[in-house]
């Protein structure tokens, strides 16, 4: 089935034809009746041709407008929606068959004829928009007809419709170009069309003159040159090692210079790809230099802030503050200042905009965080002294964290626990949970997804463990999927290691809810490590994760928000005190 359909008439065979050639070397299927066979159905065939055809080329011209089937044809297929009218010859709009006249009418009457010539812009744009795609030129076969055109009188469309058809001697004249001039001078014509091809690329050339000159002196080279255009086409021209092997062949001139230019591409890809490598391996080699530095850096720093706390505070490191009505309260940690950049580096994977832009953060005093999130023993103590509801448990209670609390709940726990020890508990701000959460006193540290690197498993954190983090990563894996466990544990589940600070489960398990209000960027955000208190003060924030979200969720900068007074089942909270600088 061809996509396109031309109509002419009979007489004008040699211009639908050469038309019919310029539209095939552009990528297009093209149909007309040059292909019926003896004692085919003429009309039936035609019919067909037609209604499968996804668009019908009319060749307006004087004798066009008086043929029956031209009418026929038009009709059918401005009836179907897929006429593009075209012109061959210059005539009058208003002589056309009535409701045929079509602003949309493609000129070709001043076309030369040349296959490569921009004349042919308006046509091939209407097909290719008509067709969903644009055209697809075959520059050497466009080339080859431009010499055929060119060689027998670079005829106009108009001049091949009216003309006798000369375009190969082989086609239909059936015996070879005079070899006498007008002027009585005997010329070789197979000379001459030698001298036209001899160095041509396209084996169709060779292969037409073996069979208009066969018995030419020149037919013996023109059997060699298509030989090794067919050898060459056999080769895989992206092995350089085949290439050469086929240049020591010693080809024909244009073919040995063809050779050369692939050979030359294929050398200067090598030696990219291996400058690009060499280079990619020095860029490797100098981040990884340059992490271990900051981490090395880092972790000299984290050691003095160790050793001056412990000079400084020792009784605080970790502490639990005294009950007034009797006990203590949760196990806190005491974290060092320092400062860090908050936020996610722009190739951190599966980052959202609203964690940026990053920026730096000095926690300029101590303050202490809770060890563990708060437990169900601790918050239903709480309910028990202040008369609010207890939240249901979906997994047990005990040294389970609480779940299902709400923004509002969790401070509410917090005035509570302040009251019974006189010290400012509270939420920790955005700043200071990620701080807390990336266990690094230093901004040189690298801004890693979690706390321990790049990449995460279920060993380390609870998650939904059927997905993996990111695993086209450029360089890590992300971590691999494994166990769902597909409900909280422990505050103290043995299997997950405390970070640097000592604190357990930043990542995963629940979520963590903070004190600032949300804000979607961090355009404007405190730089002190202090609560955001302005923006959307109906939603807070919380942090962290919980065993039912992707491993993306879990990370150091990842954010999300709710409004305060909805508590949903992956939600509890991590109690923050202020430290009076002493």
């Amino acid at each position: 089935m061809a996509e396109i359909f031309i109509s002419y008439k009979s007489e004008r065979r040699p211009a639908a034809r050469h038309l019919s050639k310029v539209l095939e070397q552009n990528g297009f299927s093209v149909w007309y009746d040059y292909g019926l066979l003896p004692g085919e159905d003429f009309e039936k065939r035609l019919m067909r041709e037609l209604a499968q055809a996804r668009i019908v080329i009319v060749l307006w011209c004087e004798m066009s407008k008086q043929s029956q089937w031209v009418q026929k044809e038009a009709t059918e297929a401005k009836a179907a929606g897929k006429l593009l009218p075209t012109r061959i010859q210059t005539i009058d709009y208003a002589s056309l068959p009535e409701g045929f006249w079509r602003d949309d009418i493609v000129a070709l009457a001043d076309w030369d004829g040349d296959p490569l010539s921009q004349s042919l812009d308006r046509l091939l744009e209407d097909i290719g928009r008509r067709l969903g795609r644009d055209p697809a030129p075959q520059f050497r076969g466009l080339r080859a007809l431009r010499e055929d055109w060119q060689m027998y009188g670079q005829r106009s469309l108009a001049d091949f419709a009216l003309s006798k058809d000369r375009l190969k001697p082989d086609e239909e004249a059936g015996e070879a170009p005079s070899p006498t001039s007008a002027q009585g001078v005997v010329h070789d014509p197979a000379a001459e069309r030698w001298a036209r091809i001899e160095q041509s690329l396209d084996t169709r050339l060779y292969t037409n003159f073996i069979e208009v000159f066969p018995t030419a002196p020149q037919t013996f080279e023109a059997k060699t040159h298509r030989m090794q255009l067919e050898d060459w086409a056999a080769v895989d021209q992206s092995d350089l090692a085949a290439v050469r092997a086929f240049e020591r062949t010693l080809p024909f001139a244009a073919l040995a210079h063809e050779v050369r230019r692939v050979a030359g591409a294929l050398e200067d890809a090598v030696r990219r790809d291996e400058e690009e490598a060499a280079r990619c391996k020095a860029e490797e080699e100098a981040r990884r230099q340059a992490e271990a530095e900051a981490a090395q850096r880092a972790a000299a720093a984290a050691a003095a802030r160790k050793a001056e706390l412990e000079r400084g505070f020792p009784h605080l490191s970790v502490f639990r503050d005294r009950l007034r009505s009797g006990g203590e309260g949760p196990e806190m940690v005491v974290i060092p200042e320092g400062e860090f950049m908050m936020g996610s580096p722009a190739d951190e994977p599966e980052r959202s905009h609203v964690e940026g832009p990053q920026h730096l953060v000095t926690i300029a005093n101590r303050f202490a965080l809770g060890k563990y999130a708060v437990t169900f023993d601790e918050y239903d103590a709480y309910c028990a002294a202040s008369g609010a509801a207890k939240p249901e448990a979906d997994f047990g209670r005990g040294r389970m964290p609480v779940i299902n609390v709400s923004w509002d709940d969790a401070q509410g726990y917090c005035s509570w626990l302040s009251e019974l020890t006189g010290a400012a508990y509270r939420l920790p701000s955005e700043a200071e949970w990620e701080y807390a959460c990336r266990g690094q006193c230093s901004a040189e540290a690298p801004s890693t997804p979690f706390w321990w690197g790049r990449e995460i498993t279920p060993d380390q954190a609870n998650y939904d463990g059927n997905c993996a983090y990111d695993d086209n990563y450029a360089y890590e894996d992300g971590g691999r999927n494994g166990v769902y466990r597909e409900q909280a544990v422990a505050v103290d589940f043995v299997e997950f290691k405390a970070n640097p600070f000592g604190l357990h489960q930043m990542h995963g398990n629940v979520r963590e809810w903070c004190e600032d209000a949300w804000n979607n960027s961090y355009n404007g955000a405190p730089d002190d490590g202090s609560a955001w208190l302005c923006g959307d003060t109906s939603r807070a924030i919380f942090r962290g994760g919980s065993w039912n979200d992707l491993p993306y969720g879990l990370r150091s900068a990842n954010r999300f928000r709710d409004h305060r007074d909805v508590g949903g089942g992956g939600r509890g909270f991590r109690i923050a005190r202020t430290i009076i600088p002493s």
